[in-house]
């Protein structure tokens, strides 16, 4: 397991349950994911970083994957005393005691293939799940074994009897008729999808706490699964939102948080969605087509160039004002690809990532390569023999690009500016024409894994979102599946801010802060500056000094990571002179977050600065 890169650190936080919850992080100190592998790291880098900063951890754990050969087993206090014999010694593996001291962990060589996951103080996980590693071994058992059959028997003993079904009347759950992915595409194409994206995304910037945000997706999960509650699951826990709490207990018979919140969903949902049956009768009968079983298809996890702003094979745009400074930021990432990003970089916008140089394709119709492009990259020190360009007149429908990509096998490929490369047949008002073009390039990105960016500018109707402001079809945002914009920083014209406007993939990153120099940027770190407030401006503080005040009083007391209630901050506020509605906006211009706590049965809400 040592010589595996999926390792993570995890600490103690309350999470609003009724014990603390061991939540995973990275070693740059960012929330870590056990459906993510960019969030992981190997095991001697975690080690080190435990034992160097041994105050804010409070152990390492383990991420089980589809793609290892390595099951965990969790036998929880409370199991009894036979029971726990019977499996320890059955498996005889590595078994080692938990975080408390009450519970055991036992890892062995297999994979789970019958049984549910859990059932009373057992369970058993071979994928999607992280196991904290105490390493505190009993009975000398400190070796994994082959184990596959002696798992098996143990599945069967202890975890394939279906509990008793509920007799609630309200229990009215049907059987889906449609599989996970086409879930998840009907409800984003719904009228409520982009809630529901958001959602699956994990944002819940719009939730008072995150159990209000569980509720709602389930909600919506309800009504595309027909109620199927197995189903209903299945999906949450691979969206943003899944957390350890799902599985805690909460109720006296058993039930998990997780099946609380699914039951509640399926109690409130009055209706559910029905499949049209197709009219077959006037459609031809079509050929050799091609028909693909969903348990023959092997899941794979996003993979990641930056998280979350760059998906690895995807399309991404990034989009803003002529002159802003989008071609700069582009041949910052080109140049610190190009040379290949080390562990020890202390950039914090590549802390922690680890990735060998990468060839790119590099596509510019506005500068020249000789006079202007060349020598930007030189300045930035790119490795400019793993940067390749197109000499010839390329658009996406020719079929050159591809043989292109075959030949030069680039990780990344930039287009700059997307209007230059599509075909003058094309009109890019309209989706249908669109959609095709884009679906050339995603096909692309796929096939050869490539990361697919798209420069944009924007049109001139300053009234809209920033998201919708790129010129031609809305489509030039909705089928990537990041997009990023460029402004410039309103608290300071020297400053270049790259705002995560959209993220199908991952949860929005932080708004990115360059310097402009002379013909580069460097990174100056993040900004609280959202496109919220910039859609907004008449809530940034120009035209208000009390707005300006609510600022620096947020920005100060809840510096370094301080966590302070609402109520706290309030009290102080008005002795400044400060109302509750200004400080509001406040809250919104610096980006502060707020979350839930109940500590003895006394409700709070904390703000801080994420």
């Amino acid at each position: 397991m040592q010589e595996l890169k999926q390792w993570i650190l995890w600490k103690y936080e309350d999470t609003g349950g009724k014990k603390l919850s061991k939540i995973p992080y990275q070693i740059n100190g960012l929330r870590a994911k056990p459906n993510d592998r960019t969030t992981w790291s190997d095991y001697n880098t975690v080690k080190a970083v435990f034992y160097n900063y041994d105050n804010e951890y409070d152990g390492i754990g383990f991420v089980f994957t589809a793609d290892d050969d390595y099951v965990g087993i969790d036998l929880d206090f409370g199991i009894d005393d036979a029971v726990k014999d019977d499996i320890i010694n059955t498996l005889d593996s590595y078994t080692e005691l938990s975080p408390s001291g009450k519970g055991y962990h036992i890892i062995v060589k297999g994979k789970k293939t019958v049984g549910s996951n859990r059932r009373n103080n057992i369970e058993i996980y071979d994928n999607l799940r992280y196991f904290t590693i105490t390493e505190n071994i009993i009975n000398n058992k400190n070796t994994v074994q082959e184990r596959q059959k002696e798992l098996d028997y143990i599945c069967k003993k202890y975890l394939c009897d279906a509990p008793k079904q509920s007799n609630n009347n309200t229990d009215t759950t049907i059987a889906s008729a449609l599989s996970d992915d086409e879930i998840i595409r009907l409800a984003g194409n719904a009228k409520n999808g982009d809630i529901f994206k958001s959602l699956l995304s994990g944002d819940i910037t719009e939730y008072e706490s995150q159990s209000e945000a569980d509720i709602k997706l389930c909600s919506i999960l309800a009504f595309w699964c027909g109620r199927d509650k197995v189903q209903i699951d299945r999906i949450f826990r691979t969206s943003g939102l899944y957390r350890p709490k799902w599985d805690e207990k909460h109720k006296a018979d058993g039930r998990t948080y997780g099946q609380i919140t699914i039951d509640t969903a399926c109690s409130n949902c009055v209706d559910v969605y029905k499949p049209k049956q197709e009219n077959r009768e006037n459609k031809q009968e079509q050929k050799d087509l091609d028909i693909i079983y969903l348990d023959t298809v092997k899941p794979v996890t996003v993979e990641w160039l930056l998280y979350p702003y760059l998906p690895l094979g995807k399309v991404v745009v990034l989009a803003g004002e002529q002159g802003i400074g989008k071609s700069f930021f582009t041949l910052y990432l080109v140049s610190k690809f190009s040379k290949g990003i080390s562990s020890y970089n202390t950039n914090d916008l590549f802390f922690g990532m680890d990735l060998p140089p990468q060839k790119i394709l590099y596509q510019n119709a506005e500068d020249g390569i000789e006079d202007t492009i060349a020598p930007r990259l030189i300045k930035l020190n790119a490795n400019m023999s793993n940067i390749a360009y197109i000499k010839d007149n390329i658009n996406f429908n020719d079929i050159r690009l591809e043989q292109a990509f075959e030949k030069i096998r680039p990780t990344i490929a930039v287009f700059d500016p997307v209007q230059s490369f599509i075909d003058a047949k094309v009109d890019t008002h309209k989706v249908n024409e669109v959609r095709q073009t884009l679906n050339n390039l995603i096909e692309l990105g796929s096939k050869y894994n490539c990361t697919i960016i798209l420069i944009m500018h924007n049109n001139k109707m300053t009234t809209q979102k920033t998201i919708y402001r790129v010129t031609g079809s809305v489509d030039f945002t909705a089928l990537p599946r990041s997009v990023l914009s460029a402004v410039q920083d309103p608290q300071d014209p020297n400053n270049l801010l790259i705002i995560h406007s959209k993220s199908n993939l991952a949860r929005k990153g932080q708004t990115l802060k360059f310097t402009k120099l002379d013909n580069t940027i460097e990174f100056a770190g993040y900004s609280n500056i959202t496109d919220y407030s910039i859609d907004n401006p008449s809530i940034t503080g120009k035209q208000s000094p009390k707005l300006e005040q609510a600022v620096e009083f947020l920005l100060e007391e809840l510096a370094d990571g301080k966590e302070i209630e609402k109520k706290e901050l309030l009290k102080k506020a008005y002795e400044l002179g400060i109302n509750d509605s200004t400080l509001k906006k406040a809250k919104i211009i610096t980006g502060v977050e707020h979350k839930r706590s109940n500590v003895f049965g006394n409700p709070k809400t904390i703000w801080y600065i994420p």
